[in-house]
């Protein structure tokens, strides 16, 4: 392929225009053209790509001293959608991007090509939470917008280095927080929710044993369930459960109503007794499954209710129904579950579980 230098067959002196390249091939309008310490790529006639006196390599327009652009080493302007002042324009440059504290990043940025100030549009930044300005580490991930008319982007979305997210800059809310929209048109915000019901799982323990407590229940408790898997003891005894507070477990002041049924039978009684129980059913060795749940009858003061349903795994039908209520002398604080006659857990599994508002 023939080479012709500076347009004009050896000339010395002209630097070339688009449509006639300094220094071209056998396609006439494709080349190189030559500035004050720029140089140009020519395809089909158009500048696709100049090298700036500054060493920006800037695509798609010749220049780029507005605002922001003029700090960056790569510029790229597109069409734009309303006229050529007003293309868009983006730019990637390395720099000390604050002062305080120092934080040197990398940035990608978009901003009106037309605007004389460079007013960005929006920034993507890497930036380093270091002291200095060479320190390269912890690094962060920030997105900034511009609201109308302003001269520098406000920072909206953070991942920091250790990959927690937070919302306009370093918001990055508390434990048991969570993002809600705020409404159309707003911004996300950390919140806390609602104040509601709040389920911590005990751990299951084996049935074993005198008997088997939860202990150290928060005054915001609300609700209590005991749940019971193929349980028994070792002689003939009921399965009964107390209340107590930091003073030790209650033995007086308890209602306790009980329905049971065997083989199609039923039968009740009431009485007050020393503890809540399935205080008819006095067999040895049964397998129990049954759920136990414990009710503050308000948000206020120390009335509990407890219900019970319970079966076993004997030949035949056997159900029992339990119903009560205890008013403690201050606030609960533990829970016990064991048989009565002084009998010891021998067999199954009890989980304690609760609520708090």
């Amino acid at each position: 392929m023939a080479l012709t230098l500076d347009g004009d067959n050896g000339v010395s002196g002209v630097n070339g225009s688009a449509g006639t390249p300094a220094i071209q091939g056998t396609d006439t309008n494709t080349g190189l053209t030559f500035g004050t310490d720029t140089v140009g790529v020519v395809t089909g006639g158009t500048t696709r790509t100049t090298v700036d006196s500054s060493g920006r390599l800037l695509v798609g327009t010749n220049s780029a001293s507005s605002g922001e652009a003029q700090y960056s080493k790569f510029v790229v302007q597109g069409a734009g959608t309303d006229s050529a002042a007003n293309a868009h324009i983006s730019f990637l440059r390395g720099a000390n991007l604050a002062t305080s504290p120092v934080s040197a990043g990398v940035q990608i940025g978009l901003i009106n090509f037309g605007d004389s100030a460079g007013n960005p549009f929006a920034f993507i930044q890497a930036r380093t939470d270091g002291t200095t300005a060479s320190d390269d580490y912890p690094g962060r991930l920030e997105f900034s917008t511009t609201a109308d008319s302003a001269s520098s982007p406000t920072e909206r979305l953070r991942i920091a280095q250790s990959g927690a997210f937070g919302l306009s800059g370093a918001n990055y809310g508390t434990s048991g927080q969570v993002l809600t929209s705020q409404g159309s048109g707003s911004a996300p915000q950390w919140a806390t929710p609602a104040t509601g019901a709040n389920l911590v799982v005990g751990t299951q323990q084996s049935a074993s044993g005198t008997s088997i407590e939860l202990t150290s229940i928060p005054t915001n408790c609300q609700k209590i369930e005991i749940i019971c898997y193929q349980v028994s003891w070792n002689t003939t005894a009921s399965l009964r459960w107390q209340l107590g507070d930091f003073g030790g477990y209650e033995n007086t002041g308890y209602f306790n109503q009980t329905m049971y049924w065997v083989n199609g039978t039923s039968n009740q009684s009431s009485t007050s007794t020393g503890s809540f129980g399935l205080n008819t059913w006095t067999g040895s060795g049964h397998g129990v499954n049954t759920v136990i749940r414990l009710y503050r009858r308000h948000t206020t003061g120390q009335n509990w209710n407890s219900e019970c349903i319970a079966d076993t795994t004997l030949s035949g039908t056997e159900m029992m129904i339990q119903a009560g209520t205890k008013d403690l002398s201050a606030g609960l604080d533990r829970v016990q579950l064991f048989p009565s006659n002084s009998a010891s857990f021998d067999n199954g599994f009890i989980q304690f579980n609760y609520w708090t508002v």
